[in-house]
């Protein structure tokens, strides 16, 4: 990842997003497009999501994260990504645990996105607005209060047949989803991943 792009300066007051209703081990899946970009020699997504995300641009999987951060602090991840014809289609998996385990702390719900650009060698922020982010809940994966101990996720149950087909696609018909909603966190901050990432592989079910 390019030094620059881990400086960048993130927001201190971020939009999150969300669905308009929100429970614990709830699973949404957001996709969105952003266009008029080809004035930009380069661009790169800045996110974060509680409590887990997987991300894909262009239909394409980029990574997942975050690294576990004690609310009110969310870790930002950065990658790089490519304009196609002017325009990057960005799609997201949310996964939001809604209770305190072992490895993550209890944080609320909320999703946090933006693009950067890079022009005339500098990179300025590239808001996405709220009401340009369409929302599917639970895209297969299944509501369950099944887990095994309170140190644990989930037990994650999965029915790919309630996966919309090819939604991480650009040219995927979004017009019957819903618009996301913001919620206020007032509260909460933003800090730069600083592990550098590794190839995590994503499981099937999360792929196209």
């Amino acid at each position: 990842m390019n030094y620059q792009i881990k400086q960048t300066q993130l927001p201190t007051e971020p939009l999150w997003i969300w669905a308009e209703k929100s429970h614990p081990n709830q699973t949404v899946l957001f996709r969105t497009q952003i266009k008029e970009l080809e004035d930009y020699e380069d661009l790169a997504v800045q996110l974060a999501g509680q409590t887990r995300y997987y991300l894909s641009a262009n239909g394409q999987y980029l990574g997942q994260g975050p690294c576990p951060s004690i609310w009110p602090d969310s870790t930002a991840d950065s990658y790089p990504v490519s304009s196609e014809n002017g325009c990057v289609t960005l799609s997201a998996i949310i996964h939001h645990f809604g209770v305190r385990t072992q490895s993550h702390p209890y944080a609320p719900t909320g999703f946090w996105c933006r693009l950067i650009g890079l022009k005339a060698g500098q990179w300025e922020a590239i808001e996405i607005p709220m009401e340009s982010w369409k929302y599917h809940l639970q895209g297969g994966w299944r509501h369950t209060n099944l887990r095994r101990t309170w140190a644990t996720g989930w037990m994650e149950q999965f029915d790919s047949s309630k996966q919309p087909e090819n939604w991480q696609a650009p040219d995927f018909d979004d017009h019957e989803w819903p618009i996301a909603v913001e919620v206020k966190h007032p509260e909460s901050t933003l800090s730069p991943r600083r592990p550098p990432h590794s190839y995590a592989s994503m499981p099937s079910l999360h792929r196209n």
